[in-house]
């Protein structure tokens, strides 16, 4: 699979997923695959999913998408951390590179 075969889809988030965070809707990167769509970015705000899981999304009339189902897991996981502003992360740095972890961040 090379990299312009993913695409990118809008997702709406539900009122509990946004939270207080400005915004409704989270792009993420998704690959075709034979049973669906493999999620190639880590979610912020979008729930029930991580790396690598193959999904179902369903359009709405608006133009963006739902999860539909999680058609095969990962069997990864998506922890998420929120730091207060202006804090180091050298311990996250560190602890992902020991472990093998990825993770994004800038939310806010």
């Amino acid at each position: 699979m090379s990299a312009h075969d993913s695409r990118k889809y809008t997702l709406t988030l539900t009122a509990e997923q946004a939270g207080p965070f400005p915004g409704s809707t989270e792009s993420l990167w998704f690959d075709p695959v034979a049973e669906g769509l493999r999620l190639r970015n880590i979610p912020f705000f979008v729930d029930g999913l991580a790396l690598d899981d193959i999904v179902g999304l369903r359009a709405l009339d608006d133009g963006t998408w739902t999860l539909d189902r999680v058609v095969r897991p990962s069997g990864n996981s998506t922890v998420w951390i929120h730091l207060d502003e202006g804090r180091q992360r050298p311990w996250l740095d560190a602890l992902a590179r020991r472990t093998g972890c990825r993770f994004e961040g800038g939310v806010i």
